[in-house]
């Protein structure tokens, strides 16, 4: 039998996708969010502004990728970063509801593991934007 895929697995948790339109902004940076997303097809490009406003693309993210965690993540629930489709995507959608009860059923290292790892995303998050 051959092996699931991570994509698979997902959507057998998780039923709702989104498909993106070519040259479509999924978020802004900034926005509250509610959502992250898994790449099933396509790209998405991850873009920040600098100190001077300039846009900066820092990851594009093809099938099985993972994007808008981060705001899941956070007390405020803030987005760090635009994602945009240039060629448009297809994506699943997974609802902060199901991240959270499945998050919440984590081993407690695990999720000390998580933050920590959080806290060092969001730091180089910020250096790279001032580059």
């Amino acid at each position: 039998m051959p092996k699931e895929t991570k994509e698979q697995m997902l959507e057998k948790v998780l039923s709702k996708r989104r498909t993106v339109p070519p040259r479509e902004i999924i978020f802004l940076e900034g926005q509250s969010g509610n959502e992250a997303y898994v790449v099933l097809l396509g790209e998405a490009q991850v873009v920040v502004e600098d100190d001077l406003g300039n846009s900066k693309v820092i990851s594009r993210l093809g099938p099985g990728e993972m994007f808008g965690e981060l705001a899941l993540l956070q007390d405020n629930n803030r987005r760090n970063a635009t994602v945009t489709s240039e060629q448009g995507c297809e994506l699943l959608v997974i609802e902060q509801k199901v991240f959270t009860e499945r998050l919440e059923d984590a081993d407690p290292f695990l999720r000390f593991v998580i933050d920590h790892l959080i806290s060092h995303i969001l730091a180089w998050s910020d250096r790279e934007r001032k580059h």
